[in-house]
């Protein structure tokens, strides 16, 4: 499996590739926050998850490990940021594919409330440094990421909306 190099929040900033994709949901922040923090539920409401699982013990936290399938993608996942209701990161570590030699990937949450009514705002930013494998497909594998994490929000978005 092709390793990547591990990086933190800071790489955001500096990474070749972001991808930008903001929903706001009407839920409060802690509900949103404990879907999202929940591997279990991703196969519920992410695009083409097969399967998310906790490799570590404890499974929360920063430094917690988890292993994702989506699509064909397996990828092993490193938390880098755990700010409850705030920041949620981890860096990747690990693919089955050659796409890039850095991810970060990362989802902020902000409080919105609405005529009294409480909302979250969603934000997920992906930060990619490309391998040069990849660099043919790029445009196609931007667009599919942010596609699939549009779906995915509006997904997750349903799901806490029928919870009430």
């Amino acid at each position: 499996m092709p390793k990547l190099t591990p990086v933190d929040t800071n790489f955001a900033a500096v990474a070749p590739v972001n991808i930008v994709v903001s929903k706001t949901i009407a839920a409060d922040v802690a509900d949103v926050w404990a879907v999202v923090t929940h591997n279990p539920t991703w196969t519920e409401w992410f695009p083409q998850m097969k399967s998310c699982e906790t490799t570590s013990d404890p499974g929360f936290g920063v430094g917690a490990t988890r292993t994702v399938k989506v699509g064909g993608l397996r990828a092993d996942e490193v938390f880098v940021a755990w700010d409850e209701n705030v920041r949620w990161a981890f860096t990747i570590v690990g693919t089955n594919l050659p796409l890039a030699t850095k991810m970060l990937e990362q989802i902020e949450f902000s409080s919105s409330p609405s005529d009294g009514s409480p909302s979250t705002t969603v934000t997920y930013t992906g930060s990619i440094a490309p391998h040069w494998l990849a660099r043919p497909i790029l445009p196609i594998a931007k667009w599919n990421l942010k596609r699939s994490w549009a779906t995915g929000f509006d997904n997750l978005a349903a799901m806490l909306e029928s919870k009430g």
